[in-house]
């Protein structure tokens, strides 16, 4: 049975935001290196990619227990203008959070595939293959396309 979250009275609706938008800034960062090393799988070893997997998978789940709590804020009856005003901002938030952590697990479970052991342990063949298919000599049919030597 999961235990109820520990909710957080308004007062503390500055260390929610800090965490939020933290975490949120976090992610981005963290997407942008991912965009950058999906060129160059091989860069990364599984214990990385793991890691970032369960890290975020992690993360992931949190999301609802901050929406909720956002929620029962948003229900309270005396809220300053400036705070129901941050509480929108930081929905808005936690959604765009939810996506890029989405899409960090999407973009992980894809270079997973790629690591350097992944990329270590498969054939002279294959790799030559591979590169054959990545520069455009190797037609999805297998057959070499025509090439001249000057």
């Amino acid at each position: 049975m999961k235990q109820e979250p520990n909710w957080q009275p308004i007062y503390n609706l500055p260390l929610i935001t800090d965490m939020i938008d933290g975490q949120l800034a976090e992610a981005i960062d963290q997407h942008k290196n991912l965009l950058e090393a999906q060129s160059k799988p091989h860069v990364l070893d599984g214990y990385i990619v793991r890691r970032i997997i369960r890290v975020y998978t992690d993360q992931l789940e949190f999301v609802p227990i901050y929406q909720k709590q956002l929620e029962k804020w948003q229900e309270e009856t005396r809220l300053t203008a400036e705070q129901q005003s941050e509480i929108k901002r930081l929905q808005k938030q936690v959604e765009q959070w939810k996506q890029v952590l989405t899409d960090i697990l999407d973009l992980a479970n894809k270079l997973k595939e790629g690591t350097i052991e992944k990329v270590m342990a498969k054939s002279d063949l294959e790799l030559g293959i591979q590169s054959l298919k990545k520069n455009g000599s190797m037609t999805e049919g297998g057959e070499i396309a025509p090439f001249i030597l000057f």
